[in-house]
């Protein structure tokens, strides 16, 4: 989910309902460590949500869950992607990863020249997109529109994935309505 999401507001915004009846497919969420009801975390949140989506996956394996598809939206897009780069192993139960309204990195995201000397530069996806196995498809949705992440993070992420499919979703700004899901 995106930053400053629950679960709970996940899945009022119909996202995973929709992907569940698009693609007949079951829908596990992570929350990130001190959203919602998932306790804080001491340390590093990202290598903490990352270890927590490393350990669903292997959960769902050991269930006997098989053509897993890994999908981040907005700021789960450098989680996902992070959790691939930190747990290499992941690759051999994804067939699949689709990144929603994904950024570059969270550096990349600031607006002014003094931001990034002083923000940390962490969640890289353009460096960690290239940890996902070239058996592994990639699909990078975004819209066109989007005012929060701009459609050129899409384009550096494309450009960093040899293989990648990019899809424009035209007009769409940073938050999918029911027509674009």
């Amino acid at each position: 989910h995106g930053n400053a999401m629950t679960l709970g507001s996940l899945h009022d915004s119909g996202l995973p309902d929709t992907i569940a009846n698009t693609v007949g497919a079951d829908v596990i969420t992570v929350e990130y460590p001190g959203y919602g009801v998932a306790p804080k975390v001491v340390g590093d949140r990202d290598t903490a949500c990352s270890n927590n989506v490393a350990t669903v996956i292997s959960s769902a394996r050991r269930h006997g869950a098989s053509n897993i598809i890994l999908m981040g939206r907005s700021l789960g897009t450098g989680i996902v992607l992070n959790a691939i780069a930190q747990h290499p192993r992941i690759n051999n139960a994804l067939s699949h990863v689709i990144l929603l309204s994904g950024f570059s990195s969270v550096r990349d995201m600031c607006t002014s020249e003094w931001q990034k000397h002083v923000v940390r530069d962490r969640l890289v996806s353009k460096r960690n997109i290239t940890c996902v196995a070239p058996t592994i498809g990639v699909s990078i949705l975004h819209g066109t529109k989007d005012p929060l992440v701009p459609y050129a993070h899409a384009k550096v992420l494309h450009s960093a994935r040899s293989g990648s499919t990019l899809h424009p979703i035209i007009d769409m700004t940073h938050t999918p309505n029911a027509q674009e899901m």
